[in-house]
């Protein structure tokens, strides 16, 4: 009689295993065999529609993918590929669930929060969410020690965007930011305002002194051109700089342009693109031309591109973007449907969103914010989204009267 029953459980065992590997589910024969392990059911649930999740957005079928990972996500929220992939997929459709997503990656997997609020911050800067940038910023200043820097420009940008009041909110905050941001964020904040005489003397007449760091170096710099003193922005470049080649080459093209040296500009873009343009270099000029916007700069620089274009490899991806933002913000519809054919080709989709980004670029939509129309052409980078911000900045709110 025991062994009847052993048999028979073996049957039953190994027939809802095939049954479930038919199904698509990966989960070990020991795993239906032990009852302990029935409780871990809803893990291989999860992971099985997290890959359908995965299959459907390959396909470019994006509400079928938000479906799918919708629900593994909710069987299994320690499952962080699912929840993460699901929190980019609604940061333009569902931005406050994307938020909660986000802090909820955070809190649950501490291990990987500095990937994570790398993540937020790019879902956060697309959408143009300058607030909770500036929020995230301040608080990864005080747990990434790895990446001062890079969350001090994130800090920096942000309060650009911010009204006056929030900004003196951010000094005042506690925790303390650290010594080099706050001295960086209060130089940038005092200068608002300032006749041009004493922007020069606080600027130019007191940095004499060497940079605390790189990213010191680089704000002076930048301050320099934005305040309208880019020829001492080229002198300070000149010297013997703790800056890495590429980024004294976007400082010294945004000094070239604020100076009205368009004929050096154009050469150093020129040199640039020669003799085969890298992805980091397209997304260099790119950014600049759309800083400081030049019609004929621009076509120059696609013009070189046609005799030496950028690879067409999945890896250049966000190259094309970029240079399809470039065509549409100028208005060159032949080189619009040139990348937009590149980037469909490349990603196998539709990519139907071009044709919305096309027409905002152009300023034919209705809705004049950057960050409805940004989270659908990701991924960017980071110094053409900030570039695209400058470009486009958010309209000030409308007040409706009442009637």
């Amino acid at each position: 009689m025991g062994g009847s029953l052993v048999g028979l459980y073996a049957v039953g065992i190994l027939t809802v295993f095939g049954l479930l590997q038919w199904r698509g589910y990966d989960v070990p024969l020991v795993s239906v065999a032990w009852p302990p392990e029935w409780r871990r059911f809803h893990e291989y649930q999860a992971r099985l529609f997290y890959e359908k999740g995965r299959t459907a957005l390959a396909a470019g079928l994006t509400h079928e993918a938000v479906l799918a990972l919708s629900f593994a996500y909710q069987r299994d929220s320690q499952l962080y590929e699912a929840g993460g992939l699901l929190a980019w997929l609604w940061q333009a459709s569902q931005p406050a669930a994307s938020n909660r997503i986000y802090l909820q990656l955070i809190r649950e997997h501490p291990q990987r929060r500095i990937d994570t609020a790398q993540r937020w911050y790019r879902a956060l800067l697309s959408r143009g969410d300058f607030e909770s940038i500036a929020r995230l910023s301040r608080e990864m200043l005080n747990h990434d020690t790895q990446h001062p820097a890079a969350w001090t420009y994130a800090l920096l940008f942000a309060s650009r965007h911010l009204s006056t009041e929030s900004r003196e909110r951010l000094i005042s905050a506690e925790p303390a930011l650290p010594t080099e941001s706050l001295a960086l964020f209060q130089l940038e904040h005092s200068l608002r305002g300032l006749p041009s005489t004493e922007v020069r003397k606080r600027l130019v007449d007191t940095g004499v002194q060497r940079p605390s760091s790189a990213l010191a170096q680089f704000h002076r710099i930048d301050l320099m051109t934005r305040s309208g003193l880019p020829t001492e922005a080229l002198t300070l470049l000149a010297q013997d700089s703790i800056l890495d080649s590429r980024t004294q080459a976007a400082l010294r093209l945004d000094a070239l342009a604020a100076s009205g040296q368009q004929e050096e500009r154009r050469k150093q873009v020129q040199h640039l693109l020669t003799p085969r343009p890298q992805l980091s270099t397209i997304e260099l000029v790119t950014a600049h031309l759309m800083r400081y916007p030049s019609p004929p700069l621009t076509a120059d620089s696609f013009k070189q591109l046609d005799s030496s274009p950028l690879p067409e490899r999945p890896e250049n991806y966000s190259g094309f973007l970029a240079l399809f933002c470039i065509a549409a913000s100028s208005g060159d519809t032949e080189r619009c449907r040139q990348f937009k054919d590149i980037l469909r080709r490349l990603s196998g989709a539709p990519l139907s969103a071009l044709e919305s980004v096309e027409a905002f670029f152009r300023g034919e939509t209705e809705d004049r914010r950057l960050g409805t129309y940004l989270p659908r052409i990701q991924p960017l980078a980071l110094e053409v989204v900030w570039a695209l911000h400058e470009q486009f900045p958010a309209p000030p709110p409308t007040v409706k009267l009442r009637q």
